[in-house]
Order: structure tokens, then sequence, then C-alpha cells
């Protein structure tokens, strides 16, 4: 029977925030001395209908972004310094309903603001926690003020690198004395978004973007959202953007079934981007774009009295280019999280705010295992939320296109154990598979409203590599690197890494971030001899079958060579890699499912100066590895070195003729 427990205490709700798992983790690469752009949507909670309490704000930080210094303070901690003028919320629009009408309160950084660097209004030292639980949720990245409890707190799930991240606070911006750093305890919930800064050039135009955009109908006072696609044509041209857009508002559902004329203008040197037509109905503002150019956000706040959207719609915008439906094979034996913020629209809830995340694997069935942790108003309509957590066992996915919102979306329609549907996420996949973008329409009994959500791969948490144990070891007498072994990481998106490494197949998704270990074997060992490094992880929880490991070689050539997963732990094969349970014991066959919350161990081999060592000399090892996930049935790169056709002719091509072709194997359905 599905175990469905409410959590009442704000005891329960601190212990959330800790960390469930002794793996000490390598400080996110891509949080390290790293500036993004931070934006989002605040909602508060009501009393049924008291429509005078509603309040929905939207925020960005665009002008000097978002700073993080990433310096380990302790174990699992990692700091969030100002550098002087990167305020949490900085160059930001709120927009409140003050009872009768929404009006827009401050723009462009006059509203007091929480910086990072001193702590916040009352608040402790901010900081990243990594390897936290959010509910029943484990493995989650945390922002905010430690020891303040989730009132101040969001939890992230994030893409590889951190070059995206999305998360969940239950927390809002006080809308009576509107003070930024002050929260209005559990009344309310928020979506914040941080990703890597991008300008709005190059392929950002001359293409098609699926647009999604959630808030509130001013008319009625209830939630409603957008969903369609939108054609961004060529920079510095009348009517260079058309629009073909479903709008849901207040219950009614209005059209855009013919391709219509806007026009995009960007400025702030290129930084932002706002999509207007002629009678300056509002499609996007201040909108942004990520350093890949994939993603953009922005919002509306609409004054125009006429068209698809009305005067004084508040709305959050989310744009992915080029994006896709869904197929089985992109989720089958595979791990997501799902997060998910908006309001509740039941006639006795209308506004309520509600979020939550999800965290589940689907096997070859779409059958689910995982858990749900989520914000719901409370049974009597107080104002106030309260914390409930779900088993998935049992839970099944459907998956099909559906073209009630015009364009075609995918429909991923969520069953509980007994069958009956919970939710539903319609959505776009973005076209390097690193996202799903949409609306996730809540079904439950009293829980019926629209979110905005992001359904994305479950990221790895790992630790600094090292070396296994002497039980893995093709000597056991060697089991370290000596001076000078250093570690480093590299932060890239799944993108970037393909930019630098062609050979990796397209449909990639990179679950860990660049990680590299250099040294040299003692001079007791054997020249030529074959060593395995370890990596301890958790949060993933596909298929090892699905999962692939690549070198990546740090040359002009940007050379890949996939690593083979091994039939047992092989210490002494270049090249062999394989999961396990323990240090040294404990082997995983291929067909074994990981699960997200359990720790588990990388080990690899590779051979001093074998086709795996970037290092030449002897004795010298250097191993930049990358490990992420392919789709079921899709071949990949497995074996065998991959160059860039764009490189000239040298070491690479040479190691090509000598090296052993191994023949690519398919992923398989069965367990």
């Amino acid at each position: 029977m599905k175990k469905i427990t409410a959590i009442f205490t704000v005891l329960l709700m601190l212990a959330a925030s800790s960390a469930f798992a002794a793996i000490t983790v390598e400080a996110p690469a891509g949080l390290v001395n790293a500036s993004k752009y931070f934006t989002g949507f605040t909602f508060n909670a009501t009393a049924k209908i008291a429509v005078s309490n509603q309040t929905m704000m939207v925020y960005n930080s665009t002008t000097d972004g978002f700073y993080s210094n990433g310096t380990q303070t302790s174990v699992n901690q990692f700091s969030i310094a100002s550098d002087g003028h990167n305020d949490l919320y900085g160059n930001c629009t709120f927009s409140v309903y003050n009872g009768t009408d929404w009006v827009t309160k401050w723009t462009n950084g006059s509203v007091p603001t929480d910086n990072l660097g001193a702590g916040g209004t009352g608040a402790g030292t901010f900081s990243w926690a990594a390897n936290q639980v959010y509910g029943n949720i484990q493995g989650v990245l945390a922002m905010g003020p430690q020891g303040n409890g989730t009132n101040a707190t969001t939890y992230f799930t994030y893409t590889s690198g951190q070059s995206f991240m999305v998360g969940i606070a239950n927390a809002t911006i006080n809308a009576t004395g509107m003070q930024v750093a002050q929260s209005s305890r559990s009344n309310g919930t928020q979506m914040a978004m941080l990703y890597n800064n991008g300008s709005i050039d190059g392929s950002v135009w001359d293409n098609t973007w699926d647009y999604y955009a959630f808030g509130v109908d001013a008319d009625t006072a209830q939630p409603g959202f957008i969903a369609g696609q939108v054609k961004l044509g060529s920079a510095g041209v009348a009517n260079n953007v058309q629009a073909k857009l479903t709008a849901v508002e207040g219950g009614a559902r209005s059209f855009l079934t013919s391709w219509t004329n806007y026009n995009a203008t960007t400025y702030s040197n290129k930084n932002l981007i706002s999509i207007q037509r002629a009678d300056s109905q509002t499609l996007l503002t201040n909108g942004t774009v990520n350093a890949d150019r994939n993603l953009i956000t922005g919002y509306i706040l609409d004054d125009d009295a006429s068209g698809i959207n009305q005067q004084g719609d508040r709305l959050f915008v989310v744009m992915i280019k080029a994006g896709s439906t869904l197929s089985t094979n992109d989720l089958t034996n595979r791990a997501f999280k799902l997060v998910y913020a908006g309001t509740s629209n039941t006639v006795d809830y209308v506004g309520n705010a509600t979020m939550g995340m999800m965290a589940f694997s689907a096997d070859a069935n779409l059958k689910l295992d995982g858990d749900i942790t989520r914000m719901n108003p409370t049974p009597t309509g107080a104002n106030s939320l309260n914390l409930r957590t779900v088993d998935m066992s049992g839970y099944t996915v459907a998956l099909a296109d559906t073209t009630q919102f015009g364009p075609t979306q995918s429909n991923m329609t969520i069953y509980n154990a007994g069958g009956v549907a919970v939710g539903s996420f319609y959505g776009k996949q973005s076209a390097d598979k690193t996202m799903t973008v949409g609306i996730y329409e809540s079904l439950g009994t009293q829980e019926t409203g629209y979110s905005l959500a992001f359904l994305m791969p479950n990221p790895a948490v790992t630790a600094v590599v090292g070396y296994a144990a002497a039980g893995y070891q093709s000597n056991a007498s060697v089991t370290a690197l000596v001076t000078p072994a250093v570690a480093n990481t590299t932060a890239y998106s799944q993108v970037a890494l393909r930019a630098q490494w062609s050979g990796l197949p397209s449909n990639f998704t990179p679950l860990t971030d660049v990680k590299n270990v250099k040294g040299n074997l003692p001079a007791t060992s054997k020249a030529g001899s074959a060593f395995t490094f370890q990596m301890k992880f958790t949060g993933i929880g596909d298929k090892i079958n699905n999962l692939k490991l690549y070198k990546l070689f740090p040359t002009a050539a940007a050379t890949v060579r996939g690593f083979s997963y091994a039939n047992s732990a092989t210490p002494s094969v270049d090249g062999a890699w394989w999961i396990s349970n323990a240090v040294a014991d404990g082997y995983l066959n291929k067909e074994s499912v990981l699960a997200p919350n359990v720790e588990y161990y990388l080990n690899y081999v590779v051979k001093d100066n074998g086709s795996f060592d970037a290092n030449g000399t002897a004795y010298g090892i250097n191993d930049p590895i990358v490990l992420g996930s392919v789709p079921t049935s899709s071949s990949s790169s497995s074996s065998g070195c991959v160059f860039n056709p764009a490189a000239g002719f040298g070491l690479e091509w040479l190691l090509l003729m000598l090296a052993p072709m191994v023949a690519i194997v398919r992923s398989r359905f069965k367990k």
C-alpha cells in the first residue's frame, strides 16, 4: 500500500536538509568561481479564494549576474561569496497583486537586496550544501543559510557542470512589507533557476523555440499557462518572430491557430531580449539566454487589454530551442528528477501554492520506483502548506504525443500503484536531451492545478577520484600514485563537452564533471603496469548497460576512447571498467540497476603508456574521464578512438591503425 505521510513539524523540515550519506563530495566544479544568471518566481498560498492575499512575483538578476565562490568550508559545504555587487536578486522586477490589480513595485535593482556574501538579512552564512535530502528525495544540492530550515533554502537538481540548475523552496518574499530578504514562513513556494551566462546572438536566431509560460490570469485570479512555439527569424528586422500559442486561463482556452507576427529586439549589449507585437502585446520581457544558447527565460508583465494574455497577467516564461517529444527509449532504464512549482486551482483552493520534486527510475516496461516530496495546501485552506512524502513503488508512466495545446507535445502521464492518474507532464525535450520543459498538471484530490516543470536526468554525486584497494589492483603492492598525484575536475555542459570532444555520441548525457587525477607510479612498480582508479559516487539510478565511461584525451585532436564494461573485476585489462558496491568487492554486472540513494564505486583501469594513458612518459599516468548515459537501444562509440574530423593527422591516427576495434554493443531492455 502506498504510504503517504504528512509532515507538520519544523524539526523534521530541518532534518530534511541533512546529508544522507557518508560520501565526501568534491566541490561541484561548475560552482567554483562561477557567474550565472539567476531568475525565477515566487507564489504565495491563500486561504481558499481570498485573492487580496494572493501574490505572484517574478525576479531576475541579469546585470551583474550571480557569483559563486565555491570554496569548501567543511564536509560537503561550499561558500557562496559576494564579489561586491552580486546580490541575491540583483537587477529585479517584482510584480505584486495588491488585491485589485497586478502592479510592478520595483524594477532594476531598486528593490532591497539580500547580499550573499554578508549572509543576508537575519540569516546565517549562505553556502552550497552537497548531497542533501529534501523530504525523501536524496542527493540534491541545497542553497541557503544553514540552520534556518527549508524556509530560505532552495533544493536544486542540475545538468552536467551545474550549467543549468532548477530548484524549489518553501519560501516566499514578504508581500506586505516587501522585504526581499524576509520570508513568509510555510505559506508559499518559489522556483529558482541558475545558468551560465550567454548572449543573444548566433544560433539564438533562425531557430524554432518551444515556449511555456506559467502564471496567473488577472481576470479570474486563477492559475494559467501558455504553451506553443516561437520562430525567431533574423536579428534586427521587422516582424522577425512568428508565434503559434495556446493559452489556458481561468479554465478556458484560446488559440492562435495560425502563425502570428511579433518583433524581437535585444538590448543591454545583447544580454536581454524582448518579444512584442505591434499592439504591445508581450510574449517575453527581460529574456536571458544560457551559454549554450538553447534555453531562454524571462517573464510577461502585460498591461495590454487584448489578445491571448489579458491585462494584468503575470507569467514566467521558459523557451527551449529545437525541442522534440520524448520517446520510450529516452525514459527506459534511466533515472530522473521532476521538479515543479505553481498553484492549485481546485474550487476551494484557488491560488494556493504548490511545488514538488520526484526522483524515480523507469524500467523497460516504464514501471517506476522512487519518491515524491511535495508541498500542498492544508485541507482546511489555511495560509500554510504541508510537506508530504510519497513512495512511488508500483507507479507507472504512459507516454504519448498530444496536440491539445496546438503544436505537438509529449504527454507523460503518471499513475499510482492503483492505476489512478495522479499527474500529467506536457512538454518538449531539449535537443541535447539534458532537460524536458513544460507544464505539470496535478490530478490528485484537492491538488489539481498547473505548475511549471522540468524533467532532468539524475546527476551523480561524486567524491574525488582516488585509487582502488589491493584486491582491485594488478599489483597488490601498488595501491597509490606518488607525488605529484593531483586531482583535477572541470565543468562542462553537454553542448560544451561535445564541442571540445566531438567524438562523443550526440545522445550522450554526462552525469559527472570531467574527472581527472594524474601522477606517477612508484619506481618499484614495473613499467607498463596497469593501475585501477576508483571513484565513490551516488545519485545515479540507471541500468548499468545504459552507462558509458569515456576517456577524454587532452590534445588538439580532441580524441575520446570508450572504456569497456568488464564481465568481472579485471584489474589487469587496460580500458576495463566496472561498478562495485564495496571498495574491493561486490562487482555488479551490466544488467544491474543502480539505486540513486546507494553509494557505489566506479573502477577503471589505465595501463602505463597504454591506449588509455594520456601521459606518454614512463610511470606517468593522466586519466581525464566522464561518466554518462545513453538512451536504451542507442548505439554509441563504446570502444576504440573517435577523432575530431577537423583535426590534422598525428599520433591519434597512428593509434587508430594500431588499436584493435571492438564491436559496438547494443543496450538491451532485459534486466
